[in-house]
């Protein structure tokens, strides 16, 4: 079933996860925005900007591995690895000043468990 609609699924996540090129162009605004945090320390803005550019890459590789399935599985894994440890990130500070990533956090869990079912799908075709 997952199998049918797994290019839409990468598209959509795909191109929600390469809108972090905002926070690459624009760390302060988008941080202040999305996630309701004021950043103003240049450090810190240096490291969100820092941050963004793998980030918006991971979500350049989700549409790719929706055109060729060829890198569809090793993409769809390293990604839900670096989703579900961003994830891990976020719960630890939630209550300190993470909780302007709680929808990303759930954006985030959802992206991992739909990867986490194709993969699991795959395995089962594969007979692993």
């Amino acid at each position: 079933m997952i199998a049918a609609y797994i290019e839409p699924i990468l598209y959509v996540t795909g191109a929600l996860t390469a809108s972090m090129l905002l926070q690459f162009a624009a760390p302060g605004p988008v941080l202040r925005a999305f996630n309701g945090l004021e950043v103003h320390d240049d450090v810190a803005l240096f490291f969100a900007r820092a941050s963004a550019l793998p980030i918006a890459l991971f979500g350049v590789l989700l549409i790719w591995a929706a055109i060729d399935p060829a890198i569809r599985t090793p993409v769809m894994v390293v990604v839900a690895i670096g989703k579900a440890g961003f994830v891990g990130v976020i719960l630890t500070r939630i209550k300190d000043f993470a909780g302007g990533y709680l929808l990303t956090a759930v954006f985030d869990s959802l992206c991992v468990v739909t990867y986490g079912a194709y993969l699991a799908y795959l395995a089962n075709l594969a007979g692993l």
